[in-house]
């Protein structure tokens, strides 16, 4: 009694299961040479059986979501796992948007409507993909990919922290997001992660700055007198600084022309 769909998700998994033996006998055919023959057949199966179960599956999007779910975790983990091993790098790309996509789908089943769980993950996504494109030179193209991750990791948190007082946990988080981005672009010596990361960070505060004023009746004349007080302290700080704020500036000007 078990439904069409569930069992083409059963031929989806028994599909990755044998790219999981076609491993062990890579494995053991250093000492069992005549094993090797199963490799490529292995493989062959595999990538048919996950193909076939995705094109059946589909005709399901609107009755059986968790069988299309699993078919498509199924075949995701199939072709990283195949990307991996031979670098293949469309291959991982449409691999991991299969595991994206069936993310998203469980999460649609139990009815989550938190953005974040859709929007982290794709984020992440997208920057691995510029990440890899990078490393092959195609740098036009990852630019792109990678001002879309940034823009759906980070504008998604700015704009449910504007949720009034439900906003400051999205406020803490973007903070967090914006400094992860800043040592990332760091870390890869490259500018628009880097003044992307800061420039959310000063948006974010500026925002916030907004928020408490007009949800928690927080008496503008004292979150300006405030603001006043940190505007004076920072110039008498630049003030007596200068000469060494200068030499910094000139550094990280110089370090800054030599990133991409």
């Amino acid at each position: 009694e078990v439904r069409f769909a569930d069992a083409v998700a059963v031929f989806g998994g028994i599909g990755f299961g044998l790219s999981l033996l076609g491993r062990i006998l890579e494995a053991l055919s250093i000492r069992f040479k005549s094993l090797s023959v199963w490799l490529t057949p292995l493989t062959n199966c595999a990538i048919a059986l996950t193909a076939a179960a995705i094109l059946l599956n589909l005709t399901a999007i609107t009755t059986h979501q968790t069988a299309l779910a699993a078919t498509l975790a199924f075949a995701g983990a199939l072709y990283v796992t195949i990307a991996y091993r031979g670098r293949k790098f469309a291959l991982g790309y449409l691999g991991m948007a299969l595991l994206q996509l069936a993310w998203v789908i469980v999460l649609f089943i139990r009815n989550v409507a938190q953005p974040q769980l859709y929007a982290i993950p794709a984020g992440l996504y997208f920057m691995g993909i510029a990440y890899l494109e990078l490393r092959r030179e195609r740098k036009k193209y990852a630019v792109r990919i990678e001002i879309l991750g940034l823009g759906v990791l980070l504008v998604t948190s700015f704009i449910q922290s504007l949720n009034g007082k439900d906003g400051l946990l999205y406020f803490v988080l973007l903070l967090v997001e914006a400094l992860l981005v800043v040592w990332w672009g760091t870390l890869q010596k490259r500018k628009i992660p880097f003044f992307a990361g800061i420039g959310f960070s000063a948006l974010n505060v500026l925002a916030q700055l907004v928020v408490l004023v007009s949800v928690y009746d927080i008496n503008r004349w004292f979150v300006a007198f405030g603001a006043g007080l940190l505007i004076m302290g920072l110039a008498i700080y630049i003030e007596r600084s200068r000469e060494q704020l200068r030499a910094r500036a000139r550094e990280l000007s110089e370090t800054l022309e030599a990133w991409e």
